[in-house]
């Protein structure tokens, strides 16, 4: 503050301090414009970044809309977000979206955590709840991609903690432990990994009367048990390889399924992406006739190296021979043998020409009946088999396709 024997200070005093408050004057003004602008700025980013995620969902079929989008800092947040598949009214409402540690990155965007508002949908009596499901490690690629690859949404890592499915007050399906990670296909194979923790499904709310008596007979009021994946995919080559897919029934036993292909490459995923998106936009056209059958040309592309599908029991194939034997009037040890003696000759009436392969799986089914432990069907051929030459095969001789797929059966391994 200026005092009264200030204001006779000598001119070049005056002048002095008159050019000290111009600087600050200065200084303030622009403290103010870079303020404002600052919050213009993150008002455009959060703008930006909800559009080019819109862009990127569009390019994979998915449309996405919202109410709101605010910044800042390095946070964006969609408010009154919806999603569904493009050309389709029925749209699924996420509501709130927050996007944490956002970064430019060439026109795209890093994202250190997406997280969606919890989930409730109810419909004549059913309701649907998700807890808050989150995606670490985002990448939202920048504009100008020319393939599937380029145009991808990527994330290293997803996980919902629970989700329930409910009739009226009675839980009828539930999942816990949803996750899900991938490494980035820079380089190198992707690799991923994933599954749920634990699920649980109420059996005795089937609709169908047999069904569920037949399950209650089994013991099988409720089931549970857990999920788990192991993959990886280079889009170099275009190989894919499910190294791990097994869904675990506690108590009951454990189905596992591997495949390997070829021709799994970005330009076929770009094609099928398109063929598909056309599909969806239009989904009441005439032509869609002609999508549907190049899909199932362009799969034709694809080519099986190997495959298998493996069962572990846990007990459920003893109660499943109880349970034949008790409504056939006779005692499981006697339905045992007679299943056993039956097997030769199914085999021997059917249309494989394999004779090594029927002798093949008698054995195993043999072994398996005597000592339940583990039953497992693979597909390994001489060499990678096409999908175009399985299919004519499968339609011209179709016996003869278990020994081009290089088929075994083996037990209790």
């Amino acid at each position: 503050m200026i005092s009264k024997t200030d204001s006779i200070a000598k001119v070049k005093g005056i002048a002095s301090m008159h050019h000290h408050s111009r600087r600050v004057l200065a200084s303030a003004a622009f403290m103010f414009v870079t303020a404002f602008s600052t919050a213009s700025t993150y008002a455009q980013d959060a703008t930006a970044v909800a559009q080019r995620l819109k862009d990127v969902l569009a390019y994979q079929g998915v449309d996405l809309a919202w109410t709101t989008a605010t910044g800042s800092g390095s946070q964006v947040v969609l408010d009154g977000v919806t999603y569904g598949a493009s050309g389709r009214a029925e749209k699924l409402p996420v509501g709130k979206v927050t996007l944490d540690g956002v970064v430019e990155n060439n026109g795209g965007y890093n994202i250190a955590t997406m997280t969606f508002a919890p989930i409730s949908l109810n419909d004549s009596g059913m309701s649907f709840d998700v807890t808050p499901a989150t995606l670490s490690g985002v990448k939202v690629p920048p504009p100008g991609g020319t393939d599937y690859l380029s145009n991808m949404l990527f994330y290293e890592s997803g996980k919902i903690d629970r989700a329930e499915v409910k009739q009226g007050d009675k839980q009828i399906a539930m999942v816990e432990g949803i996750h899900f990670n991938m490494t980035p296909p820079v380089g190198a194979p992707m690799n991923f990994t994933g599954g749920a923790d634990k699920f649980s499904v109420d059996l005795t709310t089937m609709p169908d009367p047999k069904a569920k008596a037949t399950a209650q007979a089994l013991g099988y009021d409720q089931i549970s048990g857990n999920m788990q994946i192991n993959g990886t995919w280079n889009p170099q080559d275009g190989r894919l390889q499910l190294s791990k897919y097994d869904i675990a029934v506690d108590n009951a036993g454990k189905l596992g399924m591997t495949f390997d292909l070829g021709g799994y490459t970005p330009e076929f995923l770009t094609t099928m992406q398109q063929l598909t998106k056309k599909m969806s936009e239009n989904p009441q056209a005439d032509d869609n006739q002609q999508e549907t059958a190049q899909i199932v040309n362009l799969a034709q592309a694809l080519v099986l190296n190997g495959a298998s599908i493996r069962f572990d029991d846990a007990s459920i194939t003893n109660k499943v021979l109880n349970f034949v034997a008790q409504q056939q009037g006779t005692d499981p040890a006697q339905l045992r043998e007679q299943t056993k003696t039956i097997v030769p000759f199914l085999l021997a009436s059917s249309p494989i020409k394999d004779e090594m392969l029927k002798k093949n799986i008698a054995e195993a089914v043999v072994k398996y009946l005597d000592d339940p432990k583990n039953l497992t069907i693979r597909a390994n051929p001489a060499t990678p088999q096409p999908f175009a030459i399985l299919g004519a095969l499968g339609q011209t001789d179709p016996a003869s396709l278990p020994t081009a797929l290089g088929m075994t059966v083996t037990a209790n391994e």
